[in-house]
């Protein structure tokens, strides 16, 4: 089959039924002449055809992947370790009349009571560590008594 499809039909029609006239021959013919005026023009050619892109500048920076810390979805940069010296002259500070520290299925709480405008307040906060949640909760306690 010259200038045809490659890819054989799944079935042939029998001889006995009229084929129709169409475009299709003409399209047929059409690639047939395309691909002997190719084949004229590029005469010595291996037939490969090579692609290549090119070089990418070099004042492109390369993307980089940020970490999962920087994500915020990794393992916290903060201590796990609590500084329970600090911790206490922060209470002192704010007069802590009482404090909670709960473990949770997740991490902490830390609860305290703390003097504000004349009330005491009770002021909670949730972290993945004890250190955090005791951090969240003092900040929070320093604000409403600035405030």
């Amino acid at each position: 089959m010259i200038g045809g499809s490659p890819v054989q039909p799944y079935y042939e029609l029998p001889q006995s039924q009229p084929t129709r006239p169409g475009i299709l021959p003409q399209r047929r013919q059409q690639s047939a002449n395309t691909k002997t005026n190719q084949t004229q023009t590029t005469a010595g050619a291996t037939g490969r055809v090579r692609m290549q892109a090119d070089d990418p500048s070099p004042s492109v920076p390369p993307l980089r992947m940020p970490s999962p810390e920087q994500l915020g979805v990794g393992p916290t940069t903060r201590a796990t370790e609590t500084d329970w010296t600090a911790v206490r002259k922060r209470m002192e500070a704010l007069t802590v009349s009482s404090f909670h520290l709960q473990k949770l299925d997740g991490g902490f709480r830390f609860t305290c009571v703390v003097p504000v405008a004349g009330e005491r307040r009770k002021i909670e906060a949730d972290g993945l560590t004890e250190a955090e949640a005791i951090d969240l909760a003092l900040t929070r306690a320093e604000a409403r008594r600035g405030g």
